[in-house]
């Protein structure tokens, strides 16, 4: 043991195996991934992972025999057909589908979602439209019974859809503007499953565990058994998977005594979670997360230095929203300076009231008029928030070298707290800002917004759009309708961002609707 804890403080070899993993992981991501079927398939067999029902629109994510993953949909012929199919299908049933095979294409506008990207990474290559489903066999898998019978539980609450964001990281049912209003508010970070989750539930169980008196090892080991299953259950996100495998290095690094720094844990977390998936390494959770861990533990001398709650919580609120600053430009190409203080607010909201209520109710449903108070405040607190545009800044996409220039200036701010380092961050941040208006360019774009065309003329830093996609509306029929889908809001607003777009200065309509 001694011999080993002499290795382990050997602090060149957790270098050593990041760079290992750094070079394996760009292999792997380049290799090339084909997938088994072609555009003339008209079969695909597998089980499914997640169902949804949208209006006349049921939509299955599948996985074959080959981990090869598609999304399918089967749109209802009428209110009957819905009705019956609408508790047919449980997660982890086999189908087999007789469809047409839509081939994943590239995004045809520039700087805005790569779905095809996307899609790769999740072994995914086609869409289904599909014609005929057979159900093969009913689930056997323990993993998608146990969330089977979650979910159904769940559904009994009034917002089940709360419950199953909170607790699982579902997001399916949350209308799409509320998640806006999110995002616009800089707070989105508190619905994914992450390490605030993972904190919360280790420490109660923890607290639970050792009023029953039981040894430490045995503590950490439930906990982490606890976590592995939850693991599962919330589909093995890239920041569940770091919180859960920082917990286990944590508790063997204090169980064992091997006395290793919590930042050379973190880049065995890191090296670990991209063994697994190097693909993570794309997600913007799995950034943000990382990111934002990796500045909370070298900023922790100044964290442990609060007394006061708030004023902790102010501190590591700015310390998240400049760590994160660099990934929301990239991503989002917007800030929302507000956000640190209105942090201060959603916080507490959802870490000490939201979160620890989603679990009490499934114990003592009498108390869900509270919760349905609280999220009620939540959804109404976060769309006014969200509509006050004063300080939200839209920076247009630039360089990538820029992004890590970022994190250059704002690390070593962090290790020798000098202030030229934070002056030359503002001051590039401020170069950033007026950087289309500085290289000013005349344009002609035509976006494809799939229902025709929207065009964007941009000249002498003035900005012309003739149509904008609007909203599409094919039913009148109310069992028919699907949740608000916004083409201005995927494809439109997102490039204008992209290319520093703050005004349209001449908006062209050719037809009313």
């Amino acid at each position: 043991m001694i011999r080993l804890r002499k290795i382990l403080l050997c602090n060149y070899l957790y270098y050593i195996f990041l760079l290992f993993v750094i070079l394996f992981s760009i292999i792997r991501i380049n290799a090339i991934h084909r997938s088994n079927y072609t555009s003339k398939s008209n079969k695909f067999i597998g089980i499914i992972t997640n169902i949804k029902i949208d209006g006349d629109l049921l939509q299955f994510t599948l996985k074959d025999k080959n981990n090869e993953m598609v999304k399918a949909n089967y749109f209802f012929k009428n209110l009957k057909e819905k009705n019956k199919y609408q508790y047919f299908f449980k997660l982890g049933d086999k189908i087999e589908l007789k469809a047409k095979f839509i081939k994943i294409t590239k995004t045809t506008t520039k700087n805005i979602f790569n779905y095809q990207e996307y899609a790769m990474r999740k072994n995914m290559f086609y869409n289904l439209e599909i014609n005929t489903i057979i159900k093969i066999s009913d689930n056997n898998n323990f993993v998608y019974f146990f969330k089977n019978f979650i979910y159904d539980y769940f559904n009994n609450f009034k917002n089940s859809k709360y419950l199953k964001l909170l607790l699982l990281g579902d997001k399916t049912y949350i209308d799409e503007e509320i998640i806006s209003s999110f995002r616009e508010n800089g707070i989105s970070h508190l619905f994914a499953i992450s390490g605030m989750h993972v904190g919360i539930i280790t420490s109660l169980i923890l607290n639970i565990l050792n009023a029953f008196k039981i040894r430490e090892e045995k503590r950490y080991l439930i906990v982490s058994i606890f976590l592995f299953i939850y693991l599962f259950l919330v589909g093995s996100s890239a920041s569940i998977m770091r919180a859960f495998l920082f917990f286990v290095l944590i508790s063997i690094n204090k169980i064992y005594y091997f006395y290793i720094d919590n930042i050379y844990l973190f880049i065995l977390t890191f090296s670990i979670t991209l063994l697994i998936n190097p693909f993570y390494i794309y997600d913007v959770g799995f950034q943000y997360s990382f990111l934002i861990s990796f500045t909370l533990i070298l900023s922790s001398n100044i964290l442990n230095k609060c007394n006061s709650y708030f004023i902790n919580l102010f501190f590591t609120s700015s310390i998240s929203f400049f760590s994160s600053l660099p990934i929301t430009l990239y991503h989002f190409n917007q800030i929302n300076l507000l956000s640190i203080f209105y942090n201060l607010f959603f916080v507490p909201l959802v870490t000490l009231l939201l979160f620890p209520l989603s679990i009490i109710i499934l114990i003592l449903p009498f108390l869900g008029f509270i919760y349905n108070f609280l999220i009620l405040v939540l959804e109404k607190s976060s769309l006014f928030l969200s509509s006050i545009d004063t300080f939200k800044f839209i920076f247009g996409k630039i360089n990538i070298s820029f992004y890590f220039i970022y994190y250059i200036l704002f690390f070593m701010f962090l290790k020798y707290y000098k202030k030229i380092f934070l002056i030359i961050f503002f001051l590039i941040l401020i170069f950033h800002y007026f950087f289309y208006s500085i290289f000013d360019s005349d344009y002609l774009v035509m976006l494809d917004i799939g229902q025709g065309d929207s065009f964007i003329m941009h000249s002498k830093n003035k900005t012309i759009m003739i149509d904008t996609g609007g909203k599409v509306v094919y039913t009148s029929k109310k069992w028919a309708k699907k949740s608000k889908s916004s083409i201005v809001s995927n494809i439109t607003i997102p490039y204008l961002k992209s290319k520093g777009i703050k005004k349209i200065d001449f908006l062209v309509l050719t037809h009313g609707h």
